[in-house]
């Protein structure tokens, strides 16, 4: 037995503090348990305590055997830090001990079991827990360009403990990446880490893409030796909202050729199925030639009695096996495995995304098929804002406004507040505004919203509304992989007729299938500014947002605008009924930068023809073009009419007047074979009948109606066929327009000549149908659209003829 020092000059309560290291060394180093201890303190230094006494003391020394989990997980965390920072080695000191390695790694094992059993795609939540939509990890990654970081060796093989934390690390990075939360897995990464991670982020939302667009023919499985995907070489550091940028290096095929699309237009041509006779979509070919991958006119319509996986299926297989990438899953820093479990235990969330993929990439079909089983399932998909995603990829060529037509059908007759306004508090009016300036002028996001002033790109850029590019065209990814965030100003020309016509086309349909109160009553989330003095919410109505995008695309648009396209947009929005005399609280320094609102309170309550004449007056005006200050003064003086009338009050005997005149109205414009109003679908003549109860402009201005009718004409016969033809056709001239309102003459053109233009309704429809085609518009013998190589034709089904 060791006697114990001082042992008999001291009392029990000093023996404990003598013996204390003894003791500790036991239960904390040699981690006995505490009736070892009494034993071995009682035999060696005759120190007689009881255990409840030890488990007393133990406490009020505050010794824990067992590290608490967020300590160890602090200390897990340091040990990340210091391998991020390059630091070697990985001791962990606690409470001046040294914690074992098998002690971490065991609790890093523990911890990235828990992390794989609970990871699941789930929604992305506010800091308050509330549900703000699903995560769509793949198609709204961060991209960034990336140099592949070197392979370990077996002289700088990492030790047990780097390989366990690096595992877990992996594991917690794929669980932030299916929740949404990309800022926090970047910051997360070191340099190398981001680059690596954004090149095989591009990797996968291309293959999902390319496969949504072409699912149903051409190859089965696109690899990534099909996607072309070379090892990137080099890169520049790039954050992009939305679509991941392409990383990759340069083809040899192009290293030295710039490639730029055409300047020219493609188009849709609407039809009915009566005067269309289907053309065969795929030429079977000859002598069993194989199909070229990069030739889409070789491509043959799979068999129909193929047993193929769904497209979500064929997502999640493509985790799985990582078959799509140039980038073996053992060099990314996340755990593509456990992404790719997570998605097998998220089946809805995998199908909203394949409904995303479907949309972006313009498959009609397979938008129908996802949209049918995600009902046949109950899956609210509104969280998607599915008519956002539309607007955002819209394509003038390929679709026109098919796509947007299939998802707004969803809610017809519904409740669809939910749907029209995005997170952004962007209305889907909103979001066709924001396609014009990113398709049309040199507009930066941030100049639509200040929550965007970060943002170097638009999202769906790399889809062109004039079917010049596409994400997968040479062009497009030669631009990404030089490092280029943004589509060029070069690329883009002014707001065309297949632009207009897109645009204008996704308006009638919401006017159609979206509750009115909804689409007439809702303020633009744009160009939103906030009184520093006194706090009012500056916030625009729908026409005053269209005029200051008119006013951008004067500002940062193309030489040639005319505005053409924003008078178009102008007459849709008047058609539907939306208000012209709707006022907004405006600070026009603000909205144009020309004053710091900081030091003055200057805002007040303008209609959109006040704002234009105000904006009319400001000295950048004369920097304007010709062509740009007539389109101005155009869209001034059709807002100026139409308050003018509204504000005036109509006597009794106007009034009766009025009925005399629209009845004249009608007899003058009705061809001899006369449209009655029983003959139209009942549900577009309700529509009809809602427009003109909602003060229909136009039925106080006839002239505005057929110019509306005119314009429609324009769209639908005219295209610019090469760079010598001129933007809007003989039988439109904003010129004249501009004459006619400044002597305030009624406005005509020349497709108000007799013959030209068919029946149309006052609201300035065509009453046959909603999206009118060109046979029941004007004499299609005026039309120059009938060029096979550039025109798209899509068939419309009448439910009533």
């Amino acid at each position: 037995m060791n006697p114990i020092p001082n042992a008999s000059s001291s009392s029990f309560e000093e023996k404990w503090e003598i013996l204390k290291p003894t003791i500790e060394h036991l239960y904390l180093d040699e981690r006995k348990k505490v009736a070892d201890i009494a034993r071995i303190m009682k035999e060696n230094y005759g120190f007689d305590a009881v255990v409840h006494q030890y488990k007393h003391r133990f406490k009020k020394w505050q010794w824990k055997k067992n590290i608490p989990k967020s300590k160890m997980a602090e200390m897990t965390n340091q040990l990340e830090s210091r391998a991020m920072a390059g630091k070697s080695g990985t001791v962990i000191n606690y409470q001046g001990r040294q914690v074992g390695p098998q002690k971490m790694r065991r609790f890093m094992k523990e911890r990235k079991r828990e992390t794989e059993q609970q990871m699941t795609f789930n929604e992305k939540t506010t800091n308050e827990g509330v549900g703000i939509g699903p995560v769509l990890p793949f198609a709204n990654s961060v991209g960034i360009s990336v140099a592949t970081p070197s392979a370990a060796t077996p002289h700088n093989a990492p030790s047990p403990t780097t390989v366990a934390l690096q595992r877990k690390t992996a594991t917690e990075r794929a669980h932030l990446f299916v929740q949404g939360q990309h800022e926090k897995l970047l910051i997360s990464m070191n340099s190398e880490e981001r680059r690596l991670m954004s090149e095989w982020l591009y990797q996968y939302w291309f293959f999902c893409f390319k496969t949504a667009k072409h699912w149903g023919k051409g190859p089965y499985n696109w690899t990534g030796e099909l996607l072309n995907f070379p090892r990137l070489q080099s890169g520049s550091l790039y954050s992009l909202p939305g679509t991941p940028q392409d990383p990759v290096s340069q083809s040899e095929d192009h290293a030295n050729e710039e490639l730029t699309p055409t300047d020219l237009c493609r188009w849709f041509i609407h039809v009915i199925d009566m005067e269309y006779e289907r053309i065969r979509e795929y030429q079977f070919m000859e002598n069993g030639r194989e199909q070229d991958p990069n030739d889409e006119s070789t491509w043959l319509p799979w068999p129909e009695h193929r047993n193929d996986p769904p497209l979500a299926t064929r997502f999640r297989d493509a985790l799985e096996h990582n078959d799509f990438s140039s980038i073996p899953s053992g060099e990314l820093p996340v755990a593509i495995s456990q992404i790719a479990k997570a998605a097998q235990r998220s089946p809805d969330e995998l199908l909203l995304e394949t409904l995303g993929f479907s949309i972006m990439s313009r498959n009609k079909d397979q938008v129908i098929r996802t949209m049918l089983e995600l009902n046949s399932k109950d899956v609210d998909f509104t969280p998607l804002f599915p008519l956002h995603i539309a607007t955002s990829y819209l394509d003038g060529h390929k679709s026109c406004c098919e796509i947007f037509s299939e998802v707004v059908k969803r809610w017809y007759n519904v409740d669809a507040q939910g749907i029209y306004v995005n997170d952004l508090g962007h209305t889907v009016l909103d979001n066709l505004m924001i396609s014009i300036l990113k398709s049309h002028s040199s507009a930066t996001p941030a100049v639509l919203d200040s929550a965007w002033k970060d943002n170097l790109r638009f999202i769906g850029e790399e889809v062109d509304i004039c079917g010049r590019w596409d994400a997968d065209s040479p062009c497009l990814r030669q631009l990404l992989a030089k490092g280029n965030p943004s589509v060029p100003f070069s690329w883009k020309h002014k707001f065309c007729h297949t632009s207009a016509q897109t645009i204008c086309h996704c308006i009638m349909l919401m006017e159609y299938y979206l509750p009115r109160r909804i689409l007439l009553g809702t303020a633009s989330g744009l160009f939103m500014r906030h009184c520093f003095h006194c706090g009012t919410k500056l916030q625009l109505q729908p026409l005053h947002t269209l005029l200051m995008t008119s006013y951008h695309l004067l500002i940062n648009g193309c030489p040639d605008e005319d505005l053409f396209g924003m008078l178009a947009c102008l007459l849709c929005f008047l058609s539907a009924g939306i208000d012209p005399r709707s006022t907004a609280d405006i600070s026009l320094s603000a909205l144009t930068q020309t004053n710091d609102m900081e030091v003055m309170c200057d805002h007040e309550r303008l209609t959109p023809g006040e704002l234009a004449i105000k904006i009319s007056k400001l000295p950048v005006v004369e920097s304007w073009s010709g062509k740009g200050k007539i389109g101005w003064a155009v869209l001034c003086g059709v807002l100026n009419r139409c308050e003018d009338t509204l504000d005036r009050p109509m006597s009794e005997d106007e009034d009766e007047d009025e009925d005399e005149d629209e009845q004249e109205y009608w007899d003058r414009i009705r061809p001899h074979h006369m449209v009655e109003p029983e003959h139209l679908n009942d549900d577009l003549y309700d529509v009809h009948l809602e427009a003109h109860s909602v003060q229909c402009i136009f039925k106080a201005h006839r002239d505005l109606a057929t110019l509306w009718a005119s314009v429609q004409a324009e769209l639908l016969t005219y295209r610019r066929l090469d760079h010598n033809m001129s933007w809007v056709s003989q039988y439109f001239s904003m010129e004249d327009l501009h004459s006619q309102l400044e002597r305030c003459e009624p406005i005509s053109t020349k497709y108000g000549k007799p013959g030209l233009l068919q029946t149309h309704c006052i609201c300035g429809k065509f009453v046959s149908s909603t999206i009118p085609v060109l046979s029941e518009v004007t004499d299609p013998d005026i039309a120059n659209l009938d060029i096979w190589e550039r025109a798209t034709y899509g068939v419309l089904y009448r439910d009533v003829q």
